[in-house]
């Protein structure tokens, strides 16, 4: 190097270069830090879970609390139920699974009722659903029934079993009794995310939905609902329970089979959903459903048989529809929201599609009305005219009387049957 480029060079001070070694460290903190963002996450233990989700659930219960000091906007539901709820996200952080253990015989129902209803594997294979059961007097009315719907049938429902391990932890044992001899019941005010040994998140769906856990409510219980709500349909109906509402009361049951009987206002669009994959390998045919035997054991019978499913168009309209219009109908006697609102639902690909009805054609009515005319006999003349005009069953149409037939209108006349079961949007015109 030339000497006068020597002369030009800056002076270095140690200030100078204690910023260039804090520049140094930082960069190697930076790039160390970078190694690690760039591994894999390791998964979040079940124990970690669980620890996560007590120290949400006191975050939350601490907020509420100061809001309401604070005279701010709050849950009720969680200050009302602060020291329950406290008491169990506490449980959640305490590894108990080590404590000592005494032997419990038989828990009593009270204290089942404190027990944590997320174990589903303790639970699941001790329930005991309800079943089917045909009556006997209906034996001769199976000829005239259609054979895509519902016989009369019964439901019976046994009470629900939950059955709790031999060996419980004595401070969760003490703490049952205390609550049990209270008459107090746990619940959560969400429904908890739970996930499978690999950690990964389990869709709601695929869960008993029967076993989920729901938020406290005041609302009564859907069956009570369906009761009121078939009724209703029975008033409407003239004090008369037609065919077509005993088939509403066996599908409603199916769902609270399926589903659970639980709080009106407490049911999620996750329920119907899981009501709508269950029903993917209901048999389409009543006939080949196994009386006396449960929904899941009919269900897991069709899938092993592969019987012909229900079409998609009966089960949106027959089955969703009517579940939707039974607990809609308590919104106005209890004042809840409906819980299915703006809800899209998914459907299996088993479910059959809906088969195209295709008009006759001219050279099919003609045949027809030569046919009838060739008989010679008047009946067989008029009655397919007047079915094609009229848009309604011959089977309906041979049972019109003179009676039946009145002027609504100037000139323009109807036919509608004197039945009670029948309405005015049946008329013929």
């Amino acid at each position: 190097m030339a000497k006068a480029d020597c002369d030009n060079e800056p002076t270095i001070t140690e200030l100078d270069l204690e910023r260039v070694a804090m520049l140094g460290e930082i960069k190697g903190q930076l790039e160390a830090v970078s190694f690690f963002l760039r591994q894999p996450a390791a998964p979040i233990t079940l124990e970690e879970q669980r620890n996560l989700s007590g120290i949400r659930d006191l975050v939350e219960i601490s907020q509420n609390l100061e809001a309401k000091k604070n005279g701010e906007r709050h849950s009720s539901l969680i200050v009302d139920n602060a020291d329950s709820l406290r008491d169990k996200a506490v449980a959640k952080l305490l590894a108990i699974e080590a404590l000592p253990t005494v032997d419990v015989p038989e828990p009593s129902p009270a204290a089942v009722a404190a027990v944590d209803p997320t174990d589903q594997q303790s639970t699941k294979d001790s329930y005991v659903p309800p079943r089917f059961e045909s009556e006997g007097s209906h034996q001769d009315e199976e000829k005239a029934v259609d054979p895509n719907t519902e016989l009369p049938l019964t439901l019976t429902a046994p009470p629900v079993e939950l059955t709790i391990g031999t060996k419980l932890p004595a401070p969760l044992l003490a703490q049952m009794n205390s609550r049990a001899s209270a008459g107090f019941q746990v619940h959560d005010l969400q429904e908890e995310i739970q996930y499978d040994e690999h950690g990964a998140a389990i869709p709601g769906y695929e869960l008993d939905r029967r076993l989920v856990r729901r938020a406290p409510s005041k609302v009564p219980l859907f069956s009570i609902v369906v009761d009121q709500y078939l009724k209703s349909r029975i008033s409407a109906n003239g004090g008369k329970e037609d065919r077509d509402i005993r088939t509403a009361r066996l599908r409603l049951q199916l769902f609270i089979e399926l589903i659970g009987d639980h709080p009106s206002d407490r049911y999620t669009g996750v329920d119907l959903q899981a009501f709508v994959y269950r029903m993917a390998n209901w048999p389409a045919s009543v006939k080949k459903r196994k009386q006396g035997e449960s929904a899941f054991d009919i269900l897991q019978d069709a899938k092993a048989r592969q019987l012909q499913p229900l079409a998609q168009k009966t089960l949106q309209d027959g089955y969703v529809g009517v579940v939707k219009s039974a607990l809609r109908s308590g919104m106005t006697s209890w004042s809840y929201k409906d819980p299915f609102v703006g809800l899209t639902l998914r459907y299996s690909k088993g479910h059959r599609a809906s088969q195209p009805s295709v008009p006759l054609s001219s050279q099919q009515l003609s045949s027809v009305f030569r046919t009838g005319v060739e008989s010679g006999y008047l009946d067989s003349t008029l009655l397919p005219l007047l079915a094609y005009l009229t848009g309604r069953r011959i089977g309906l149409l041979t049972f019109l009387k003179g009676s039946d037939i009145r002027e609504k209108y100037e000139n323009v006349w109807v036919a509608q049957r004197s039945w009670k079961s029948m309405t005015s949007g049946n008329a013929c015109q």
